[in-house]
């Protein structure tokens, strides 16, 4: 092998080295970027009426340090603001900031039909600002 294609050869494997070591070391993410909040909402399977029921919400939290989680019969709002001035109230969650979550909370349903499951994920210091918001339909049974 002549010295040019050793020279051309060697710089590449120390790219490819070099680019791997930046890699481990930034977790693949541009510095400054963080990971934007992702949020999931599951409605029971199966709900009967007078029978309590559990919504659960997953996701990460991203910049958002809060979730409320409503069962209704009503669609839901689009922000959180509206969902407690609609619902009057519901019951919010803590989430820790640039964190994987799991919340759940519990409901009875006092008569059989459709039902929203809605869940915001939002940031306590300007509830009517940017958030995330998920709903999903399920269905109370006799």
């Amino acid at each position: 092998m002549d010295t040019r294609k050793r020279s051309t050869a060697g710089r590449l494997v120390l790219s490819a080295a070099v680019g791997a070591g930046a890699l481990a070391l930034g977790g693949g993410l541009a510095e400054g970027a963080a990971r934007k909040a992702t949020l999931s909402v599951h409605p029971p399977k199966h709900a009967k009426v007078g029978v309590q029921y559990t919504i659960k919400a997953s996701g990460y939290s991203g910049r958002f340090d809060r979730i409320g989680i409503v069962g209704s019969k009503i669609k839901c709002p689009k922000n959180a603001v509206d969902a407690y001035a609609t619902f009057g109230g519901f019951y919010v969650q803590t989430v820790k900031k640039h964190h994987s979550f799991k919340k759940k909370d519990k409901f009875t349903a006092s008569s059989a039909g459709k039902r929203y499951a809605c869940v915001y994920l939002y940031d306590s210091a300007d509830p009517a600002g940017k958030q995330k918001h998920k709903s999903k339909t399920f269905t109370v049974s006799q």
